[in-house]
């Protein structure tokens, strides 16, 4: 019995003082992580960190505004799809022929490529004018619209754009002096001066005046100072009007029926 206590007794002063031993240790363990964390950061770290902050806010800016220029384009394909379904709709209900019209003209920079409207043929006191049907829309900030390659156009307006194997526009013809939205006071019967407007024509059973399948085509593109700037052809979108009037969207380069 006494050789049992002692025995027990050892035993728990050898494990009281092994963990007394690891306790008195703690501290210093402690302290020496606490010095390793106090250092910081060294001077190249910092750089790394920050090359690594920088490149990824770069990054991100560029994603975004491709990301704002995709959405613009696709917001002026609903435009211009909204706008060829009520100029068809005007020509049928009314009886007469309807134009959709996007401005092509420099001399007017706010809404030069940007700004479309609707007109119908309507004749009064046996005098025959086009009559503005609505107050026009402007396409979203970047979003423009792709005139013809053959049209009268500044030589820097396509940035990378080649004839053969781009999209463009294509429609039956210019208006060279219209007005529109009308002036108070201004007869709409007498056009003496005006801006220029490319248009596509609908005749009184909803079918295109000309004849031939037409395209519409919208890009992205840079403002500056004087002409704008449409550097992406390969971010094109618009639609197809097929000779019956009837119409679809498109949103490649590549599946545009044709290139002018």
């Amino acid at each position: 019995m006494i050789s049992n206590k002692i025995r027990q007794t050892t035993e728990e002063l050898s494990t009281r003082a092994f963990f007394d031993q690891d306790t008195r240790n703690v501290p210093a363990q402690v302290f020496l992580c606490h010095n390793r964390r106090s250092r910081g950061f060294t001077l190249i770290e910092l750089l790394v960190v920050l090359g690594i902050i920088t490149a990824v806010v770069a990054g991100v800016g560029l994603a975004l505004r491709g990301g704002d220029e995709t959405v613009a384009v696709s917001s002026a394909q609903r435009t211009m799809s909204s706008l060829l379904t009520a100029t068809r709709a005007q020509a049928i209900m009314n009886g007469t022929n309807a134009r959709l019209i996007v401005n092509i003209d420099r001399n007017d920079p706010d809404r030069y490529l940007r700004f479309a409207g609707i007109i119908r043929r309507e004749e009064i006191g046996g005098t025959t004018g086009w009559v503005p049907t609505s107050e026009g829309t402007s396409f979203p900030r970047g979003a423009y619209f792709v005139p013809q390659w053959t049209e009268d156009r500044p030589a820097d307006l396509f940035d990378g754009w080649t004839e053969n194997t781009d999209a463009f526009s294509n429609y039956q013809g210019v208006m060279p002096t219209l007005t529109y939205p009308r002036r108070d006071g201004l007869d709409f019967l007498s056009e003496s001066t005006g801006h220029r407007w490319a248009y596509y024509e609908f005749g009184p059973n909803g079918e295109l005046t000309g004849g031939t399948n037409l395209q519409i085509v919208v890009t992205a593109g840079r403002r500056t100072a004087g002409t704008p700037v449409l550097e992406n052809p390969e971010n094109v979108r618009g639609a197809v009007i097929r000779r019956i009037g009837t119409f679809h969207l498109v949103n490649e380069r590549l599946s545009f029926h044709e290139t002018n």
